[in-house]
């Protein structure tokens, strides 16, 4: 599966590759928003882990962007934020993304929220629950 993530700053992207690559997704790191919008043109993506806070475009309008274009429902939007406020999770849905994770990332609830992007993906595939 390809996954895609979002983030300005480069300790964090490189942090989470060798957790994704371990499950041998296939990784695209992005520096901010307008790069991710443009490589989500041009591959398909099953799970996009976004930052919330990047500049000139934040995860946020990169989310609803995404949801834009066509097939644009299909990938299953992980937002990422420091700031673990109990409004974030409304704020993340009501743009279109599926999930949050907050920072500092866990490792072990990061890998419980890709198995639950990967059912989502697939159920949106149409693929049975296995």
């Amino acid at each position: 599966m390809k996954v895609l993530v979002v983030d300005d700053d480069t300790v964090i992207r490189k942090m989470l590759k060798v957790p994704l690559e371990a499950r041998s997704y296939d990784v695209t790191l992005c520096k901010d928003g307008r790069e991710a919008l443009e490589a989500v043109k041009n591959n398909d993506f099953g799970i996009i882990i976004s930052d919330i806070m990047m500049p000139d475009m934040n995860g946020y309008e990169l989310c609803k962007q995404i949801r834009a274009l066509p097939h644009g429902d299909m990938p299953v939007i992980i937002m990422m934020t420091a700031n673990n406020a109990p409004n974030v999770l409304h704020e993340v849905t009501a743009v279109g993304a599926d999930d949050f994770i907050a920072k500092p990332i866990r490792v072990k609830l990061l890998n419980v929220r890709l198995n639950v992007a990967e059912h989502m993906y697939n159920y949106r595939l149409g693929k049975p629950f296995e």
